[in-house]
């Protein structure tokens, strides 16, 4: 047996150079029938039962057996073992039948089976600090080749005591063995967020600290809260579209159940959501557990999969299938789950995928405007149209407008028909628009002199973003010993004018689907100074010199519409 240095960074879609140099150059001077051993990867601190005598599956024995990475692969070929990683092995249940992406995860190689070098492509991670604490970024970017060895751990009994092998599919451990090895041990892996598991495999779009948002490349997430005032008809919808678009979804139980029987569905628990359909009538889900803890309420006896696809099973696979797969009714959905968790891989990383709420349209012609505020981010997108009705004798065309007045004119329009604005001095009035997470401040400017203002705004959220004023935190941070009066920066609001000077949204961490109308979400409270007025209360701001106002004055990041 041999060691090496067992990690290797990738960023290309197929296997690096060095990777297969390493390789090639490892395989030199191995036998025909040898086998690699990772000396390097500490299976755990010595606190699971298995240390206490190391008894551990060897890869010469196992590759006797007639086995396979990934031939023809199953949501249930994936099984949870002695250790609490179901956020793993529920998010590995779901990639089951994506044989592309498990390929991308875990290479084809000619060397892998004969000699038990496997090699594991998982986004790495990456430890850095950040002000006054310490947080783990478990995604910067770049994908790895993690090596592991195909010698896997067993139990006092001889069983296997992590995810199990089914007898002759490797794919499931091989993956639990590099996430235990990226992370340090298999007792790492005792606890953990399914949102974690799917970066490891897939990537990552986004991750909030504090009030800053960093970006990352990979697939999108969506967390969707269940509880009684959930619209079940709108989250069947939503699960049915989901389902059609190849969507990755896990659902996560609650600690403790209140009012409400188990059914044979295990507290704190993640598992799997794998299919939809109506059978007589009624809304089915087909929900997959790690182990033997699955539903035994309603419809569970119902068969999980047709007798053609399961005619070609052995005894033991339908058993397991009988075991841990069960068809659920929606309505019980939010009586035992409380988080649906939803994950999209992106064709393009880069991009986002946005939705807008279903509208009817009469007969007639239509001019949309798709607004987008910020004039620093730029944006390619594509349209797609549904509808529940064909739309065979409907056209449609896009045109994009750079900088259009149209546009503007159509945001602010939008923003005026919310409510009266405020007078705060004669001749200018502020409006505030808030709808759901997203909120805009707009400034009209009705006389015919320029208005220096100047916004500081306080919000209570934690997780939101706020763009073209400066927030109370953002001042207190900047400069922290200045007096108030001198800690103003002063927007200009042209002359027979109105802009939006302000934008926040929140970074949502749960959406909800309800049926009753939604509250606004934000709110602010603003500390507003005009600077004519300033100067007249305050003796030191007539002393300004002229190289020093552009300090003083900014104009606003948004494009000023004349007043006519």
């Amino acid at each position: 047996m041999s060691t090496v240095s067992t990690t290797i960074k990738s960023q290309e879609d197929g296997l690096p150079k060095e990777c297969e140099e390493w390789v090639q150059l490892f395989l030199k001077d191995f036998g025909p029938d040898e086998v690699f051993f990772d000396a390097e990867f500490d299976f755990s601190n010595g606190s699971l039962k298995w240390d206490e005598h190391g008894t551990v599956l060897n890869y010469k024995w196992l590759k006797r057996q007639a086995i396979s990475i990934y031939n023809d692969t199953w949501s249930f070929h994936a099984e949870q073992g002695g250790i609490g990683d179901c956020w793993l092995i529920a998010p590995l249940m779901t990639i089951a039948r994506r044989q592309k992406l498990l390929e991308w995860i875990i290479p084809p190689t000619e060397y892998s089976l004969k000699h038990g070098i496997f090699l594991v492509r998982l986004i790495g991670i990456l430890k850095t600090e950040s002000l006054n604490f310490i947080f783990r970024l478990f995604f910067n970017g770049e994908w790895q080749i993690v090596v592991v060895d195909g010698h896997l751990p067993l139990n006092e009994k001889g069983f296997a005591q992590f995810a199990y092998t089914f007898y002759d599919r490797l794919w499931p451990c091989l993956i639990e063995k590099a996430v235990a090895k990226m992370l340090g041990g298999y007792h790492k892996l005792n606890g953990g967020n399914p949102i974690s598991a799917f970066k490891y495999l897939t990537g990552l779009v986004s991750k909030y600290s504090g009030r800053s948002q960093i970006i990352f490349k990979g697939s999108s997430c969506l967390r969707i809260t269940l509880n009684k005032d959930t619209d079940l008809d709108m989250l069947w919808t939503k699960l049915k579209e989901y389902q059609s678009c190849g969507f990755l979804m896990t659902l996560s139980s609650p600690e403790k159940y209140e009012d409400f029987s188990k059914k044979g569905l295990a507290n704190n628990h993640v598992y799997s959501l794998l299919d939809t359909c109506i059978h007589e009538g009624h809304r089915l889900v087909l929900i997959g557990a790690t182990n033997d803890t699955k539903w035994k309420g309603k419809w569970s006896e119902l068969p999980a999969f047709n007798e053609q696809t399961t005619r070609r099973w052995r005894n033991f696979e339908k058993q397991s299938v009988e075991e841990r797969i069960a068809w659920m009714e929606v309505n019980d959905l939010w009586q035992r789950f409380e988080i649906l968790l939803v994950y999209w891989l992106i064709l393009d990383p880069e991009n986002g995928l946005v939705e807008t709420d279903s509208f009817d349209l009469d007969p007639g012609n239509y001019f949309i405007i798709f607004t987008f505020i910020s004039e620093k981010l730029p944006f390619e997108y594509e349209f797609t149209i549904k509808s529940s009705s064909p739309i065979d004798h409907i056209s449609y065309d896009f045109v994009t407008f750079e900088n259009s007045s149209a546009s503007h004119k159509s945001l602010l329009k939008m923003i005026e028909s919310e409510k009266c604005g405020i007078e705060i001095r004669k001749g200018l009035v502020l409006h505030e628009y808030s709808r759901d997470n997203f909120l805009l401040l707009m400034a009209e400017n009705k006389t015919k002199n320029p208005i220096f203002i100047s916004v500081i705004a306080k919000c209570d959220l934690k997780l939101c973003s706020i763009h073209g004023i400066d927030s109370e935190d953002f001042v207190k941070l900047v400069q922290l010993n200045a007096p108030a009066d001198q800690s103003a920066v002063y927007l200009t609001i042209p002359a027979k004018s109105k802009c939006v000077i302000r934008t926040v949204w929140t970074l949502p961490d749960r959406i909800k689907l309800e049926k009753q109308p939604k509250k606004p979400e934000i709110s602010c409270k603003y500390w507003i100074r005009i600077f004519e007025e300033e100067m007249k209360k305050n003796k030191w701001m007539k002393k300004i010199p002229k190289e020093l106002e552009k300090y003083i004055y900014r104009s606003t990041i948004y494009k000023p519409i004349p007043i006519n």
